[in-house]
């Protein structure tokens, strides 16, 4: 017999609804983690472009590379 988990908050397994949405929560971030590194290293590109023809500082730079890294 199926637990409604949106009545009782629990499923089959005795987790609890908040349990099974932080895990839920905590899978995407993974997976975003994941593609966001893609992104991450196409931003960094961009940015040594911008660096090596002189539109930001190597400051600015070292900055965003921390934020992207």
């Amino acid at each position: 017999m199926k637990t409604n988990t949106s009545v009782t908050g629990t499923c089959g397994c005795k987790r609890t609804k908040t349990d099974v949405l932080r895990l839920q929560k905590e899978k995407k971030e993974k997976s975003n983690q994941k593609g966001n590194v893609h992104e991450n290293i196409s931003l960094l590109k961009e940015y040594k472009e911008l660096l090596d023809s002189g539109i930001i500082t190597e400051e600015e730079f070292e900055i965003k590379k921390k934020q992207l890294l």
